[in-house]
């Protein structure tokens, strides 16, 4: 499996299923897509990283995220796929909105945050099962509702960062800088652009991007660039090197270096087992 295609019912903006997961093979899809583990765990790779869900634990994955889910035990998942361009006529800006849920801590979901996700998808599915009268409304709403609560609480860039949190003005200056560099990851971009269009020097711009992502500037280029070619190795036919360039590498030996710190095999390798 690879690119997948969510069907939306006509009358509501998101899917629920309730499943026992296996093995569900690597793939991506337009679509915000919240695991909430009922029984059981599950383990789920989300493009370079993996993270095991434990029974009552909460994992996004966002749009146009690779992954893959699987597990050996006994499980229980309720899957939710939500309709992003629902989402884009509360927040326009939803394309470049990355959430995150903390699973990595333990103890880390059981604040006060987390309980009030659970609840707005348990309202939503409860509304889904139902089907009262003017059901996909009350749906809907609670969607909005969702949002909200995702935009103030699990922003990608607030995870473990008070500082952030606290400063809107810095929020904004980070979110813009990460969305350039998605968005222009396949050009020969530097970080004196960012500099340019931030007012910035690129001394100071390149301790705020340490600061707020843990990387430097030239490494989470570097990520967003194999992250992608991901789905170029498996969705398409092109040469190595036709996928180099694409996605902003000189060479493709600087492809293949990359590729191989994040996956730990070749670009290659990686479409042959995969």
């Amino acid at each position: 499996m690879r690119k997948e295609y969510v069907n939306f019912p006509s009358d509501i903006p998101v899917t629920i299923s309730y499943v026992n997961i296996k093995n569900y093979p690597l793939h991506w899809h337009d679509a915000i897509e919240i695991l909430y583990v009922l029984k059981g765990s599950i383990k789920v790779d989300i493009d370079t990283d993996s993270y095991e869900i434990q029974e009552d634990e909460i994992e996004i994955v966002n749009t146009e995220q690779t992954h893959r889910i699987y597990s050996n035990n006994d499980n229980r998942v309720l899957i939710f796929k939500i309709d992003p361009h629902f989402f884009e006529k509360y927040y326009s800006d939803i394309e470049n909105m990355f959430f995150y849920t903390n699973t990595s801590d333990e103890g880390a979901q059981s604040d006060e945050s987390y309980d009030k996700l659970r609840v707005f998808l348990s309202i939503i599915l409860c509304e889904e099962a139902q089907k009262v009268d003017d059901y996909d409304k009350y749906i809907e709403k609670s969607l909005v509702e969702l949002l909200f609560h995702l935009l103030n609480n699990f922003h990608y860039l607030l995870y473990d960062n008070d500082e952030i949190h606290e400063n809107n003005m810095l929020l904004e200056r980070y979110h813009r800088i990460s969305k350039y560099i998605y968005n222009n990851y396949n050009k020969n971009i530097t970080l004196k652009d960012i500099a340019n269009t931030e007012f910035l020097s690129t001394h100071y711009l390149s301790h705020e991007i340490k600061y707020a992502t843990g990387l430097s500037f030239t490494d989470l280029l570097n990520l967003t660039r194999v992250e992608e070619s991901v789905k170029l190795l498996l969705d398409t036919d092109k040469s190595l090197s036709e996928i180099s360039y694409e996605i902003g590498f000189s060479h493709t030996r600087y492809f293949n270096k990359h590729f191989k710190a994040y996956y730990n095999c070749t670009p290659l390798q990686f479409r042959k087992k995969t």
